[in-house]
């Protein structure tokens, strides 16, 4: 990247938008990419506007899946991708199911999952809702356990997450960190994004798998 990309990676005023500079950096059109945490469809929109283009060397276009166990958020998701593609082909490409990221594996499997470059998480709960239902550290590593196993090489798993614990003693954010604190050095890289002067403020993690 140019240094006035890199400087928009790491200081742009808020880590949605460096994880969504991250997206751009990594996808290309015709990967596929996974949202695990659909919410308002931000991330999945994202997504869908690079990976639904035709390949330039294939023609294939690629796929986005968007979770998430609310049908508030499925529905509102969908009408993002309805509103903003306006290419029925390439909205056709954006499956959106109502589902338990830790489910994941279900859809992973099959046949269509070609190139999965990209998998996404904005831990927490639905903005604007009443946060009476929220992500799980335990549904949620079991939903990165299984994409990462998938994630082709050069690919990057990247979880936006908060310090605060929402059960337990332990916090998502912690429990992210420690999983792939021991991750295998030689075949992943991990990092960790913040705004270190801001109390309370979400932190980005990301694993990225070293390409050949």
């Amino acid at each position: 990247r140019s240094s006035a990309g890199l400087a928009g990676l790491l200081f742009a005023r808020r880590l949605t938008h460096t994880a969504h500079a991250l997206f751009e950096a990594v996808l290309r059109p015709g990967d596929d990419a996974v949202d695990l945490t659909a919410g308002n469809g931000n991330d999945t929109l994202a997504m869908a506007r690079i990976v639904t283009r035709a390949n330039s060397q294939t023609g294939e276009r690629g796929h986005v899946l968007a979770m998430d166990i609310q049908r508030e958020a499925v529905a509102a998701t969908q009408a993002r991708v309805d509103e903003d593609l306006e290419d029925p082909d390439a909205a056709s490409h954006v499956h959106i199911v109502q589902t338990c990221h830790a489910n994941v594996r279900d859809y992973l499997r099959q046949p269509g999952v070609r190139h999965l470059r990209l998998v996404a998480a904005n831990l927490g709960y639905l903005p604007g809702s009443c946060g009476d239902v929220y992500t799980r550290a335990d549904s949620t590593i079991t939903a990165l356990r299984e994409s990462l196993e998938h994630i082709e090489r050069g690919g990057v798993a990247c979880v936006l997450a908060y310090p605060q614990a929402t059960q337990g003693d332990e916090s998502e954010l912690d429990a992210v960190a420690n999983e792939w604190l021991v991750l295998p050095a030689r075949e992943w890289h991990v990092v960790r994004i913040e705004h270190a002067n801001r109390t309370g403020a979400p932190v980005l993690l990301a694993a990225y798998r070293i390409a050949d």
